[in-house]
């Protein structure tokens, strides 16, 4: 494999920095190898997906990009993306520097419509390496998309030129075809009211009856204000929510807004990207389970959920509670301003999840009950296996209280037969801990821990009955010792370890490229 290598960025504890045409490539010592190999989570190849799903259809007037995330699990992160085949006007952001990076973009315009798909292939190279193609099709078309606009006329006829004022024509009881089943939605600037013919005025997508892709409107503020109806979601596949500003919850029900219940029938291929979730608060007398996004436990492993890019702000319930996922990506989410300290957690794999990448996330002031990233491990049908924590800052409201946590809890410990869990390269104010309920290993490795509970120091020491704790290269300390900055980043002595320790992805004191996030 070619190689081009761009030498003379000189650095203050680096003589150069090394940039090949197989991805920007780190020293040794500045990336983890991987832990798991690399899955593609999204997208899925045409074969799997339905005809109308996100990633196939791109609404092609010459206005209205089209934007999807490459999510990989596993691999030696950053990854280096090559856009291999595609439409004229395609791009995809390559290296972790780069705008949209990670995404691929296109605006097709009208001339550019027929009735083949163009092909795409997409190949991502990991730090070792490692390789995986990406491959799907995309028609450019204006047929299978329907438009709301919040201040658009009452006879509106769902196109762009002419869109619907409300959902009202949008969804139908679940069990029976609408007449957008199969459609892909936008939703324009203004703010939304969500109802359904559901019981209690909530939306049921069931079959592929009801239109299972919203989107926002690209450079607009689309907002669906949540108050009157959640979403459920039954046997239903290939469910993509991108681009939206979600606004509060409804308060006379467990308010997860999407809820995913199934108890007989998995929902596979399920994408939640650069979305806002404002209000989401957890009910009086309520419980974990209360948040944005909520996989139920069914009794068939889900396949292939993607969270990337979405923000939470003003909330006290979590951004996602998982059950049953197998091959999971949570990438580049932030944890904004909580409205008041959270019980619970900010991202929370609860129970029967394998082969998750919980990568690069930020939760930036709040404080929580069992931390920013809970793992709980509960096991209820599948054994939990597979999860590495990587690249995430999490700076709590309060040093004291917990930053990451990981246990088990409730039923099924027995299913769990020492499943691996890799901690490594993230910067955490406040404590780690967990339990030693059953055997497991949990791997902690190159991370910054900031605590001034001293709770960290207990957990980093192996226990018997073959619950191990490995710690190797974290630098830890207290918020006394200086360790690092406002924003997480090492200063002082302690930045000699920037880009190999905590989550800063930099080679050399004084890195003149790569951001440490987005």
């Amino acid at each position: 494999m070619s190689r081009r290598i761009l030498v003379g960025l000189l650095l203050s504890s680096l003589s150069c920095v090394a940039i090949a045409g197989a991805g920007w490539r780190l020293p040794t010592g500045y990336f983890v190898p991987a832990k798991m190999p690399m899955t593609v989570v999204f997208p899925r190849p045409d074969a799997e997906t339905s005809p109308w799903a996100r990633q196939r259809m791109a609404y092609a007037d010459g206005t209205v990009q089209y934007r999807i995330p490459i999510a990989v699990q596993g691999g030696a992160y950053p990854f280096h993306y090559t856009l291999v085949s595609g439409p004229p006007g395609m791009k995809i952001g390559q290296d972790i520097f780069d705008p949209d990076y990670g995404i691929v973009t296109w605006t097709p315009t009208s001339s550019q419509i027929r009735s083949a798909s163009y092909p795409v292939t997409v190949t991502v190279t990991d730090q070792q390496d490692a390789t995986v193609t990406v491959a799907w099709s995309v028609k450019a078309t204006t047929s299978g998309f329907v438009f709301v606009d919040p201040k658009a006329a009452t006879n509106g006829n769902g196109t762009k030129a002419s869109p619907f004022n409300s959902v009202a024509p949008l969804f139908v009881l679940h069990g029976t075809m609408g007449p957008y089943g199969g459609y892909i939605v936008y939703f324009r600037a203004g703010t939304t009211v969500l109802s359904g013919p559901e019981s209690i005025g909530n939306v049921q997508l069931q079959g592929n009856g009801n239109p299972a892709v919203w989107l926002g409107y690209p450079g607009e503020d689309a907002r669906i204000d949540f108050s009157h109806s959640k979403v459920l979601v039954d046997k239903q596949d290939d469910v993509f929510v991108g681009g939206l500003h979600i606004m509060n919850a409804r308060t006379d029900v467990l308010n997860a807004q999407f809820f995913f219940f199934n108890q007989n029938a998995a929902q596979d291929r399920v994408t939640f990207f650069e979305n806002k979730f404002e209000d989401i608060d957890d009910l009086s007398g309520g419980d974990s389970n209360q948040a944005a996004i909520l996989f139920f436990n069914p009794g068939v492993l889900r396949n292939y959920f993607a969270l990337i890019g979405n923000t939470l702000d003003h909330f006290t319930a979590e951004l996602v509670d998982t059950y049953a996922i197998k091959y999971g990506v949570i990438e580049d989410n932030q944890l904004l301003t909580g409205n008041g300290p959270s019980p619970w957690a900010g991202i929370f794999l609860k129970s029967d999840v394998q082969n998750f990448s919980v990568r690069r996330n930020t939760s930036l002031s709040q404080s929580y009950g069992y931390g920013a990233i809970w793992i709980a491990q509960q096991a209820q049908v599948f054994p939990n296996n597979d999860i590495e924590v990587a690249y995430n800052l999490v700076r709590t409201g309060d040093v004291r209280q917990p930053a990451f946590v990981y246990e088990w809890t409730g039923p099924g410990g027995a299913l769990n037969a020492n499943p691996q869990i890799y901690v490594y390269r993230n910067t955490f104010t406040g404590w780690i801990g967990g339990l030693d309920d059953f055997p497991y290993t949990v791997w902690e490795e190159s991370n910054v821990l900031i605590d001034d509970s001293g709770k960290t120091a207990k957990f980093n020491s192996s226990t018997g009955g073959g619950k191990t704790v490995k710690f190797t290269d974290n630098l830890t300390g207290t918020s006394k010792d200086g360790l690092i900055d406002a924003d997480g980043r090492l200063i002082g002595a302690a930045s000699q370890y920037r880009g190999t320790r905590g989550f800063e992805i930099s080679v050399g004191v004084n890195p003149l490229s790569a951001p440490t996030w987005r």
